[in-house]
């Protein structure tokens, strides 16, 4: 985040050695917070890109502090589709916040977030965007159920579009102040530290595989009979109950590849970012390109890991 951050701002250098040891205590927090107040002062004089890449970070931050600040709290909790898919007055205050700012500071923009969609936006989006349409795709809180329960496993994801292309992908874990950012052509970066996929000649014998359960019991049966699959032959099987933060882990390489039925658009724009400039590759479970809309997916280090996979679950 910092890396970018002192990117926008034409006055500083980037030294990404200055943030190698400052990730998890104040160091980190107060100088991200420097860099913050400087940039403030800088956007009116950066091209239309760089402020929307530090705005996205700075809504990432204060967002996740928003979240940190209410866990452990007593939690109104409402449901949506279903009794499995829940939502809290945290997300929906988180999403007030960041739509309200996002609109602020660029009313041009199109922002689409989790829990204020439309039929009417999310068929805008899958009519097709126009190349010089800057569109905000974002969860507030990806793993409420996470959340609700106390676990510190929610992250804030902002991803957005320049057309039909992710150019900006921000996934915040607040509880570990971890910040997994990608701008478009630029790599994929930790806390301002380079991050890489693992590499493509990893089998799956050797990888840790991550994979999500949607919130429709159809499609949970659809997971398990797609992890049946899968499961004899990789190293060891995870689910952690986010897709933002699971991708991010394929970016830094700590796992080998995740793949999960019926995701939304929010649930997968930023990290699927983050695994492409990393190295990475994103598709669908069958292996064909996947649009912004979502759908199944999987996100793998990108080498003979991703083709095993699609050879053993798709379709």
């Amino acid at each position: 985040m910092a890396m970018a951050m002192l990117r926008v701002c034409s006055h500083w250098t980037l030294r990404p050695a200055l943030l190698s040891t400052t990730v998890h205590g104040a160091p980190w927090k107060s100088r991200t917070s420097h860099v913050r107040r400087l940039c403030v002062r800088s956007l009116s004089v950066q091209d239309e890109g760089n402020a929307v890449e530090a705005l996205a970070m700075d809504l990432a931050l204060k967002a996740g502090a928003m979240i940190k600040d209410k866990s452990g709290h007593a939690l109104q909790v409402d449901t949506k589709e279903s009794r499995f898919d829940l939502v809290t007055e945290v997300d929906k205050a988180c999403e007030d916040f960041l739509r309200n700012q996002v609109q602020e500071k660029f009313p041009d923009h199109f922002y689409l977030g989790e829990e204020t969609a439309t039929e009417k936006e999310l068929e805008r989006l899958r009519s097709g965007l126009k190349d010089s349409e800057w569109t905000w795709i974002v969860d507030p809180i990806d793993g409420t159920l996470n959340f609700v329960a106390g676990m510190p496993l929610s992250v804030v994801s902002i991803g957005v579009a320049l057309g039909q292309n992710m150019e900006i992908g921000v996934v915040y874990n607040p509880f570990n102040d971890e910040l997994f950012y990608a701008r478009r052509g630029q790599g994929a970066y930790l806390n301002g530290i380079p991050i890489n996929v693992l590499p493509h000649d990893t089998e799956l014998e050797d990888s840790t595989v991550s994979v999500g359960f949607p919130s429709k019991p159809e499609w949970r049966l659809r997971m398990l009979e797609a992890i049946g699959k899968v499961a004899p032959s990789a190293r060891s099987v995870r689910a952690l109950g986010t897709a933002a933060l699971h991708m991010s882990y394929v970016g830094a390489g700590r796992i080998g590849c995740f793949f999960e039925h019926n995701l939304k658009p929010w649930d997968v724009a930023a990290a699927r970012l983050i695994v492409e400039e990393a190295g990475g590759r994103v598709t669908d479970m069958n292996g064909n390109f996947l649009q912004l809309t979502a759908g199944s997916i999987l996100a793998s280090n990108g080498g003979v890991l991703h083709d095993r996979i699609v050879q053993l679950v798709s379709d």
